[in-house]
């Protein structure tokens, strides 16, 4: 329902939307899920040169963090190892 209510309120005020699984993100960048610990996936983050990341944020902050990038990903119409995300 929280999806859905985002979607409506940014809908106007936007012309992309994307919408990402972050396990399934982190599988196809090739990143451990959170399941493989916190600090693999922040490494994996900083592997794909997202900086900033720190040890005071959650496991669901890296998730938020991953799905922010492939956000990025396909609004610039980029790929990622043969994935298209436009």
């Amino acid at each position: 329902m929280r999806g859905i209510h985002l979607k409506t309120s940014l809908k106007p005020k936007t012309s992309k939307q994307s919408k990402a699984y972050p396990g399934g993100v982190q599988d196809v960048l090739g990143i451990p899920r959170k399941q493989c610990g916190f600090e693999n996936l922040k490494a994996g983050l900083e592997k794909l040169g997202l900086n900033g990341l720190n040890s005071k944020m959650s496991d669901h902050e890296l998730d938020a963090i991953t799905c922010a990038y492939v956000g990025k990903l396909f609004s610039e119409g980029s790929s990622h190892r043969g994935y298209c995300y436009a």
